[in-house]
């Protein structure tokens, strides 16, 4: 695949990565788990600070975006099957024999890897945010659901160039 080819590619990757994230993170936040949000409402900001935040929001699903798609495309090159630009964060990875990352032929592993970091990472707020416990379980659930879905979609993105490459 040519340069310009594999930057599409990620181009691709990041952006879908982005709307889902994007959209998931809506309806869980914003709809899900809003009325538990409203019960705990001492602990967060108030909602006309949230909403000046929303440019942070978008910053930081963007940075989520773009690092999962470059890490996503970079473990598919090790096993032969999807290419990242150079230049990109995971283009600096140690080459490997091809165990190095868990995806193999799809995203479904990639997504379950990345939900369950995430999921401690949102679960663990539990020891320092005073939330109820329930909370903390359904930010590990999303998180993980959330990791799983960004995996399926990158790996749907690239199977998709890898067929059109052929």
């Amino acid at each position: 695949m040519t340069e310009a080819g594999c930057r599409k590619k990620y181009a691709l990757s990041a952006a879908a990565a982005f709307i889902f994230i994007f959209i998931y993170e809506w309806a869980v936040h914003s709809v899900l788990l809003h009325p538990i949000y409203m019960q705990t409402a001492s602990v967060w900001r108030p909602m006309g600070e949230i909403q000046r935040m929303m440019p942070l929001v978008l910053l930081r699903h963007a940075a989520l975006a773009l690092l999962l798609a470059a890490v996503f495309l970079k473990c598919r090159a090790r096993a032969g099957a999807c290419a990242v630009p150079t230049g990109t964060a995971a283009d600096t990875m140690p080459p490997s024999s091809g165990a190095y990352c868990p995806v193999k032929s799809g995203g479904a592993c990639f997504g379950l890897t990345v939900g369950l970091l995430m999921g401690i990472i949102e679960a663990g707020s539990y020891a320092y945010i005073p939330i109820p416990a329930s909370l903390a379980i359904l930010w590990f659930a999303a998180a993980l659901v959330e990791g799983l879905g960004v995996g399926i979609v990158l790996s749907a993105i690239c199977h998709c160039c890898a067929r059109k490459d052929a």
